[in-house]
């Protein structure tokens, strides 16, 4: 079921209707929507949209929230009415996914301010520039069959590529993979972009990525590797994949912490910023899945998990009995056979659960 608010209302009053569906202990939410979710709240780093006019910089060791721009320029205002053109194309799903990122931006930057961890005028503008110039620069290549043509022979001339890529990819504004897909073929064809933004008749020059914004998006290209694995599996169709859910969330928080924790500072601190931004879309989400018993129900059911997945994964002793409980009490209200003097023994009540789940449940 999508995360939006009106699906929340059909939760709570849908069992006046169906006795039998159990409100939002039962509800499963969209797990590709809440993924998109978690990676545009670490991408909106990287990206300046005109809807946010204000912007946290540090002043005299204080943090100071401003309402100016960070010199727009008229590259990213060109990649900001594409974004619009595709957000009012798509029913309001794009604004709504962009504004629910954008709430978690300044506080990740506070909240990181307070620990010591600071992203520079400089360095915020830097990253802030990145991705209007790789996407807006795919955009004019492909769009335009003169520099189409001319970037096609730079290709045929490197004999160093492999030639899995022949063109720059472009991205789409709902979907943060194709921003994946977009600064990985930007990546790939380094030389070639090199080449052809440093060409003035073109017109290009403006896209030219300085060597510092080259470096940031071969780092930002290893973080966002982070949620590509686990979009391309929950964007699979008819897979029963419910029990994959919380351990994949669990992963992605210890990998996103594993950014934040950098003990020796070899992480750029936009990143770790961009990290906590993530981070706390990740919990804004979790309380859905904690209101939910079919996400643990599964986990115990999975033959090969169980109760001690959540053993191994540091689960309080006085959790992993509520969880059992649960799994009882659903099995009892729900499943056990009326009239049985016999009751079932552990082993036949997991497999009746678990029948249940992997013919009922996709994610």
């Amino acid at each position: 079921m999508d995360n939006a608010s009106n699906c929340n209302k059909l939760v709570e009053i849908l069992p006046q209707y169906i006795p039998t569906f159990c409100g939002t202990s039962a509800r499963v939410c969209c797990t590709a929507h809440i993924l998109n979710l978690v990676a545009k709240s670490f991408m909106s780093f990287f990206f300046k949209k005109r809807s946010s006019k204000k912007t946290t910089n540090v002043s005299d060791d204080r943090l100071v929230v401003e309402y100016e721009d960070i010199d727009t320029d008229e590259i990213i205002n060109e990649e900001l009415e594409i974004d619009d053109s595709t957000a009012e194309d798509d029913d309001g799903h794009g604004l709504y996914n962009y504004e629910v990122a954008a709430t978690l931006h300044e506080q990740a930057i506070q909240i990181m301010h307070r620990q010591s961890i600071i992203v520079s005028a400089a360095e915020m503008k830097e990253a802030l520039q990145l991705m209007p110039k790789v996407s807006g620069l795919a955009r004019h290549i492909n769009d335009s069959p003169t520099l189409h043509e001319e970037f096609d022979q730079l290709v045929q001339r490197n004999n160093q590529l492999d030639g899995s890529k022949w063109t720059l990819d472009q991205r789409v504004a709902t979907c943060w993979n194709s921003d994946f897909q977009c600064l990985l073929s930007c990546k790939y064809f380094q030389k070639e972009v090199e080449q052809i933004t440093a060409i003035s008749k073109h017109g290009l020059t403006s896209y030219q990525l300085s060597a510092n914004q080259w470096s940031l998006l071969k780092d930002l290209i290893d973080a966002l590797e982070i949620f590509k694995e686990a979009t391309d599996l929950f964007s699979q169709k008819d897979v029963p994949l419910i029990m994959d859910v919380l351990p994949i969330f669990f992963d992605i928080r210890l990998s996103l912490t594993d950014i934040l924790m950098d003990k020796k500072n070899h992480i750029r601190p936009i990143l770790k910023v961009a990290a906590k931004a993530a981070l706390l879309m990740i919990e804004k989400y979790t309380i859905l899945t904690s209101e939910s018993e079919v996400y643990y129900i599964a986990i115990v059911m999975c033959p090969d998990r169980k109760l001690d997945w959540f053993k191994e994964h540091d689960y309080h002793d006085e959790r992993i009995e509520e969880i059992k409980d649960m799994v009882v009490k659903q099995w009892t209200q729900n499943y056990k056979l009326d009239g049985d003097e016999e009751p079932y023994d552990g082993e036949t009540q997991v497999l009746f659960i678990l029948f249940y789940l992997l013919n009922n449940i996709h994610v």
